[in-house]
């Protein structure tokens, strides 16, 4: 909607959006100058300072050792461990091709092992998954109401469902745990509204 509209756009802040979306609509973007950057860490920063962060949310590999244990399989331990053939139909994760949770399994492995690596590796996965819910938090959420035993998920909800009394178990592997930066922007030449700008300070405040 922003990139069509361009800066005669009724929005004034982009609030909790991926960093890829924020970068495509760079152009449109004015640099934020008036925000203590020595509060994140390096990597979280736009090289042109025209968004600053406000969220990194991670996927984990995400367990209910209980129905493991009830139909007497073990913890996976690896990706690799995810392809034997005893997990068949106790597997969800958001699809790859339609959820950006999905996607970002998929360039965590990429990363790891090389783009052909990772795709073959989701090819030989899609035999044990039962279903791929929509939404990042949709396989931890069937994980939780024991729909399946074993989540390619995002950890916060994960995290937040143990807090809750969810019988889960959070696990990160060795090839790493993918994650994705979310930030806050301000439409070029909306600054010259004055509340656009106060707005943005307080949120970076030490409130």
């Amino acid at each position: 909607k922003v990139r069509a509209e361009g800066t005669d756009t009724e929005c004034d802040i982009i609030f909790d959006c991926e960093y890829g979306y924020l970068q495509s609509l760079n152009d449109l973007l004015l640099p934020i100058d008036f925000v203590d950057e020595s509060q994140f860490v390096e990597d979280m920063l736009s090289p042109d300072k025209t968004y600053m962060p406000v969220d990194r949310y991670s996927g984990s590999v995400i367990t209910r050792d209980d129905i493991l244990a009830e139909k007497g399989l073990p913890v996976p331990e690896s990706y690799d461990d995810l392809l034997d053939p005893m997990y068949e139909g106790l597997i969800e994760m958001p699809s790859p091709g339609a959820s950006s949770t999905g996607y970002l399994f998929l360039k965590s492995l990429a990363n790891a092992r090389g783009d052909e690596a990772a795709v073959e590796y989701f090819h030989a996965l899609d035999k044990n998954i039962l279903q791929y819910p929509g939404g990042g938090s949709g396989p931890v959420k069937d994980a939780a109401a024991g729909e399946c035993a074993i989540a390619l998920s995002l950890t916060f909800k994960a995290a937040e469902l143990i807090t809750e009394g969810s019988p889960l178990t959070i696990h990160f592997f060795e090839e790493g745990a993918p994650y994705t930066p979310a930030g806050l922007a301000i439409i070029k030449g909306h600054e010259e509204n004055e509340a656009v700008v106060e707005v943005v300070k307080y949120f970076y405040s030490d409130i």
